[in-house]
C-alpha cells in the first residue's frame, strides 16, 4: 500500500500545485490557487423550485466558461484528479447547505456502464466517495445502478430529457435506503429531470428524505 501511495504522489503530486492550471505555488488552498480561484463564483444556493421527489437540491458555482471547461476536462480528458478540488467545493457547499447530522448516506447519479468503461470512471462517483470520507458519512457504491443507456441531456429539451431518463434507474438492495436521508452527488443540474429520476426511485424504496448536491447549474433563474 505504501509502495503504491508513493508511485500516486509521483504521479499526481499534490503539494504545491494547482490541481486547475498546473502551476506550483506556496498558496495553495484546497488544491486551488489565488489566481484559478478568483475565476470561480462561488453561490452556494438552493434550486429555487420544487420537486416531486427531490427534497431539496443546492448547487455551488456559477456556469462560467472556467468552470464549463474543466468538468469537459474532467469528464472526457483524462483529468479524473480534479475530483479533488471539485469535492472540496462541494464539501464547502454541503457544511453551508446541509447538516451532516441530517444525512445517512451518501450516493451519486450514475453513469452507465458502458460510459463508464470507455471513460475510466464515474465522475459523481469520484465525487461522492471523496466526500463521504472526508464528512465519514456512509458511501452507497453500485447499488443506485443505470440500466438504461441514454442519450446525453444536454442535447434534448425538456420533455425529451423526461422520456430519456424514465426509467433509466435500479437498485439492487433496496433495504439499503429503506428510512434513509440520502444525498445524492451529480456534476451539473440543468432541469432537474435525472435528480428526480434517481430520487423516485430511492423513494419507492423507502428512502425518508433525498436532498441533491451538484457542483454547478446550467439553469438560468
Amino acid at each position: 500500500m505504501e509502495i503504491w501511495k508513493e508511485f500516486e504522489d509521483m504521479l499526481f503530486p499534490e503539494k504545491g500545485i494547482c490541481f486547475f492550471c498546473g502551476e506550483y505555488s506556496d498558496e495553495i488552498s484546497h488544491y486551488i490557487c489565488h489566481q484559478c480561484k478568483s475565476r470561480i463564483e462561488y453561490l452556494n444556493k438552493d434550486i429555487p423550485f420544487e420537486f416531486s421527489y427531490v427534497d431539496r437540491i443546492a448547487y455551488s458555482l456559477f456556469y462560467s466558461n472556467f468552470i464549463r471547461e474543466h468538468i469537459f476536462l474532467y469528464k472526457y480528458h483524462g483529468r479524473g484528479y480534479l475530483y479533488k478540488p471539485f469535492g472540496e467545493i462541494l464539501i464547502n457547499t454541503f457544511l453551508e447547505r446541509f447538516s451532516p447530522e441530517d444525512i445517512d448516506i451518501i450516493t451519486n447519479v450514475p453513469i452507465h456502464r458502458r460510459k463508464k468503461a470507455m471513460r475510466g470512471f464515474d465522475q459523481s462517483e469520484l465525487l461522492a466517495g471523496y466526500i463521504s470520507q472526508r464528512m465519514n458519512i456512509y458511501n452507497s457504491r453500485k447499488n443506485l445502478l443505470r440500466v438504461k443507456e441514454t442519450k446525453s441531456q444536454n442535447k434534448l429539451n425538456k420533455e425529451q430529457r423526461r422520456t430519456n431518463i424514465e426509467g433509466a434507474f435500479q437498485v439492487r438492495k433496496k433495504e439499503e435506503f429503506g428510512g434513509k436521508r440520502i444525498l445524492i452527488l451529480d456534476d451539473i443540474i440543468t432541469t432537474g429531470i435525472t435528480f428526480e429520476e434517481s430520487a423516485k426511485v430511492l423513494k419507492d424504496c423507502g428512502a425518508e428524505k433525498v436532498y441533491g448536491l451538484a457542483l454547478t447549474s446550467g439553469m438560468k433563474f
